[in-house]
């Protein structure tokens, strides 16, 4: 199947789901544009949220970096979750090619209506995406992980100067439809032009494991270091628990006090 047909495929699935959404809830469909309570995307930690002034808002790009096993998948997850909880469409690009469905389930998401597209490289990828962006249905575009996509720039399929006008169209595009979100993890700093044209930068930095009762977990701290609009920038520490995600709303700090 050429990539033209793959992107077509897409389309038609898009428009299939959400359908299923519709039906199932007794919603009607709402034009871009129009007000509706799909914004903001709440993030899953009160803390977070209350730093970005309510979560993710529509055009948003927002880039989420940290080691591997910081959590950066599990909040992700939680924008999912927030999203389907208002009959939204959340579409996941799965670049890691790592399926937690008893996770997912445990977080309360309903894996029939997210969108999971598994692209066979970069340029695909980019396909994908570029399509998701023209989708009014789509609410939150989930990109996990962007790490692999840099990994085939910097192996030569992909030119430096592609990666970097890319992600400037595509931050420019959600701007000037502000009809959606956008999240992309990385593994550690941001690659290349990448973390430019985020507007909204969230580290993640795994602590000490947890230690007391049975909850199997660790310590996070979370830093917004990066903001656009009005946000402030602000260090969120909370409790990460493997089988239920971030635990309470987090403690929120001033920035200045914690770097």
């Amino acid at each position: 199947m050429t990539r033209f047909k793959r992107l077509r495929e897409l389309v038609r699935t898009i428009s299939t789901m959400e359908s299923r959404v519709l039906v199932s809830t007794g919603q009607a469909a709402v034009p871009v544009g129009e007000a509706r309570s799909r914004f903001p995307i709440s993030s899953g930690c009160g803390g977070l949220d209350a730093l970005l002034q309510g979560g993710y808002f529509a055009g948003d790009l927002a880039l989420i970096y940290g080691a591997n096993g910081a959590g950066k998948s599990m909040m992700i997850f939680h924008a999912i979750a927030a999203v389907e909880r208002r009959q939204g469409l959340a579409v996941l690009i799965d670049m890691d090619r790592a399926p937690q469905p008893d996770f997912a389930r445990r977080m309360g998401i309903a894996l029939q209506n997210v969108l999971v597209c598994r692209p066979e490289g970069i340029l695909e990828a980019f396909g994908f995406i570029e399509q998701l962006i023209g989708e009014k249905e789509v609410d939150l575009i989930a990109l996990d992980s962007s790490t692999a996509l840099f990994l085939e720039v910097q192996a030569g399929v992909c030119s430096h100067k592609l990666w970097s006008n890319f992600w400037k169209k595509i931050a420019l595009d959600l701007k000037h439809r502000r009809d959606k979100v956008m999240l992309v993890s990385a593994d550690d700093a941001p690659h290349e032009a990448l973390g430019d044209c985020c507007g909204l930068h969230i580290s993640l930095r795994r602590g000490a494991d947890l230690t007391a009762g049975l909850a199997r977990g660790f310590h996070s701290r979370i830093m917004v270091n990066k903001v656009d609009q009005n946000r402030r920038k602000g260090v969120v520490e909370l409790d990460v628990v493997d089988d239920r995600g971030f635990s309470g709303v987090g403690n929120l700090n001033d920035l200045k006090s914690c770097v």
